[in-house]
C-alpha cells in the first residue's frame, strides 16, 4: 500500500446522497417558473481526515469516479495508485503502484470507468493506457496509443463501447483558412479502439 504523503494535508472527500424535494411553482406561471431544482446533500462518510482518526491521507487527488456497484475510486497522483472504497467508505483495495511495468504508473492524471465497469487509466510518462477488469481490478491489458500522425497523447477523456477517447496535442495547421495562425498547435480529439 502506498505511504501517505510526506506533508500532512488533510483532504476531506465527502460523498453525498442527493435528496430531491418536491418543487413548488411559488405562485409563478409555468412559463416563468425557475427550472432549477433544489437539492440537499447528506454526508455519508469522510476520507483523509486526521482529526477523525484516518490513517490514509491523499497526496494529490487527480480524479474521483463511482462505478455501478457504488464503489468510490480515488486516483492519487502523488502515490500513483487508485484507492477503491466501498459505498460505506471502507478501503477495499489499492489498484496499481508506482513503476513502469504492466499495471504500474509513473504520472497518473486520471481515469475513466468504461462499459461494464472496466477501469481505463492513462499514464502520461509511461505513454500507456492500462485497463483493469471490473470485479477485482486486476490488470487486463495495456494499450500504447499511436503518436506520430496524431501528435502526442495528452489525456484520457472517456471510455465508450467503441473504445477509449483520447485527447492529443500538437497537430499543426499550415494555413490560416481554418482560423488558426500558421504554425500554431491545435489539440485534436480522436477515438481509437
Amino acid at each position: 500500500m502506498p505511504k501517505p504523503a510526506q506533508f500532512n494535508i488533510e483532504v476531506a472527500l465527502c460523498c453525498a446522497v442527493l435528496w430531491m424535494g418536491a418543487c413548488s411553482d411559488g405562485g409563478r406561471s409555468a412559463e416563468t417558473q425557475d427550472r432549477n431544482l433544489r437539492a440537499e446533500f447528506e454526508e455519508l462518510f469522510r476520507l483523509g481526515d486526521g482529526a477523525q482518526g484516518d490513517t490514509l491521507f491523499f497526496g494529490t487527488i487527480a480524479d474521483i469516479e463511482a462505478n455501478s456497484r457504488g464503489e468510490i475510486l480515488v486516483a492519487d497522483g502523488r502515490a500513483d495508485c487508485i484507492y477503491v472504497f466501498s459505498a460505506e467508505g471502507e478501503l477495499v483495495r489499492v489498484v496499481g503502484a508506482r513503476g513502469e511495468g504492466p499495471g504500474e504508473f509513473s504520472f497518473l492524471r486520471g481515469f475513466d470507468i468504461g462499459p461494464g465497469d472496466s477501469v481505463f487509466v492513462f499514464d502520461n510518462n509511461n505513454r500507456r493506457l492500462s485497463v483493469f477488469e471490473p470485479l477485482h481490478f486486476r490488470f487486463s491489458y495495456g494499450i500504447t496509443p499511436a503518436g506520430d500522425d496524431f501528435g502526442t497523447p495528452l489525456l484520457l477523456v472517456g471510455a465508450t463501447s467503441v473504445g477509449p477517447v483520447m485527447a492529443y496535442h500538437s497537430v499543426f495547421f499550415t494555413d490560416r483558412s481554418r482560423g488558426v495562425p500558421a504554425g500554431e498547435a491545435c489539440p485534436v480529439l480522436t477515438i481509437f479502439t
